[in-house]
């Protein structure tokens, strides 16, 4: 079961627009990430093309597993950009979706598309076009709507899909995520698709501590090991439980020189959970991870703690505010589960990374320890996902949560069953090499359905809703 919290939906809290120079900024760090990356002036996703753009799809049938290797390496180290799935390849990939979703849509319904940070188009047009070549029927009554915060993505998006906007197909909205609101009650009520490709990653997170953490041993062993080492008692299950037990995480800075790379103004502070967002989740949080412990317990395990936990709160604000606006809404999210740690990077840590030229010419990924420790608006900020996590904020807070089926699973497992396996195979010497199955195999997709008995009326559902 699923306990249902009310939170409030407060669409600009999330923002911080304090610009000036020369002065101390105090803010969460969701906030200074969200400005880091998306800043209209400085932002990292404002700055240009920051996803490689290939304008040859690859022909794998005709290449062997050595050189699909080598078409990858040209590929992606040639570039400054960083690639995606979807980019790499397509029209695959994005055709997998398509292929996904018309296994139960009813042919006899409007097929309505929402995509949320929709990269170079490239997603969008992939499935307009598989549309408008095989389902043409379908392409007449289809709608797709991007949703780009990043105002140089837009202007490729609205160029890339021209042939399906002049159709009167494909839109194109320049918004925040957190600022888009349906045209009518009409398309508040109508099923849709909602996708979501590699979009949780970039969402801001806020930074908690549990100062009791800072002191206990740091060691993960199985619980009558630990017993036996240090005498310590059977671990206490609540600790998650207490809100006083956890504190928020701000950041204050000088503006100009975190934007120079000066970063030695920049110091984090522990303060009392004040803002909502942050309560509402880490209630969440806990009831989820009560659940969780209880089974660790049951096992007599004990894992080990980081002293802090960055927690998904603008993703947790996205669902808060797309349930509303799109509540029959089906869910397509993909993304990665797991992001490998590295000498500077704790598995809590987001991965803060730019591509950098080398003196050979070719591009490598240059990291940083730290959203801290890289000038403002340089970086990629990004973190992985605890997708069953997400799955327990998601129902959770969708109002008609008794009537969604969710599941997630690895992307392998959803491209085997859903993409064209025969076309993108490579040669091999004994079997035929899939690259779409054994590559970026730390990414998972979380599906969800919606399904509303005839005999309920939609119309009364979202205004008892707005009330």
């Amino acid at each position: 079961s699923y306990k249902k919290v009310n939170c409030p939906i407060k669409i600009n809290e999330c923002r911080v627009r304090n610009k000036s120079t020369g002065k101390i900024n105090n803010q969460l760090i969701r906030d200074y990430v969200h400005e880091s990356l998306y800043d209209s002036n400085y932002g990292f996703f404002n700055k240009g093309e920051v996803i490689t753009s290939f304008e040859h799809q690859m022909e794998f049938n005709k290449m062997n597993k050595k050189q699909f290797y080598k078409k990858w390496d040209e590929l992606t180290k040639e570039s400054e950009f960083f690639h995606t799935p979807a980019e790499l390849y397509q029209p695959y990939y994005s055709e997998s979706l398509l292929n996904y979703i018309l296994t139960f849509h009813d042919p006899s319904e409007d097929l309505v598309f929402y995509e949320v940070g929709g990269g170079r188009g490239t997603t969008a047009k992939n499935i307009m076009d598989a549309l408008k070549r095989d389902h043409p029927d379908l392409y007449k009554k289809a709608s797709y709507t991007i949703i780009e915060k990043s105002e140089s993505l837009h202007d490729i998006q609205k160029n890339r899909l021209k042939e399906h906007i002049d159709a009167g197909i494909a839109h194109c909205e320049c918004v925040d995520v957190l600022d888009f609101k349906v045209k009518s009650m009409d398309n508040r009520l109508e099923k849709c698709y909602l996708i979501m490709l590699e979009v949780l990653d970039n969402l801001p997170h806020d930074k908690i501590v549990f100062p009791a953490r800072l002191y206990e041993p740091r060691i993960s062993e199985t619980l009558p090991d630990k017993i036996k080492q240090f005498g310590v008692k059977k671990p206490d299950h609540t600790e998650t439980i207490d809100r006083n037990l956890m504190k928020e995480v701000r950041v204050s800075y000088d503006q100009e020189c975190v934007l120079k790379g000066d970063m030695n103004s920049l110091k984090e502070s522990f303060h009392e959970i004040e803002d909502e967002a942050i309560e509402d989740y880490c209630f969440l949080y806990s009831e989820y991870k009560r659940k969780k412990d209880e089974d660790i317990a049951k096992n007599l395990e004990y894992e080990a703690k980081e002293p802090f936990e960055f927690i998904p709160t603008y993703a947790m604000k996205v669902f808060q505010h797309l349930v509303v606006q799109l509540p029959f809404h089906q869910l397509i999210v993909s993304d990665f589960d797991f992001l490998p740690p590295s000498d500077i990077h704790s598995t809590q840590s987001p991965q803060v990374q730019r591509r950098v030229k080398t003196k050979n010419g070719l591009y490598d990924i240059e990291e940083f320890k730290s959203y801290t420790d890289c000038p403002k608006g340089s970086c990629d900020i990004f973190w992985g996902t605890d997708f069953s996590m997400l799955d327990y904020v998601y129902r959770s807070i969708h109002p008609y949560h008794s009537h969604v089926s969710s599941k997630h699973l690895k992307q392998a497992d959803f491209l085997e069953s859903y993409a064209d396996l025969e076309a993108t195979k490579v040669k091999s010497w004994f079997f035929a090499y899939h690259p779409l199955l054994n590559e970026f195999t730390n990414v998972k997709f979380y599906l969800s359905q919606i399904t509303i008995p005839d005999q309920m009326d939609r119309k009364k559902m979202v205004k008892d809703m707005l009330l």
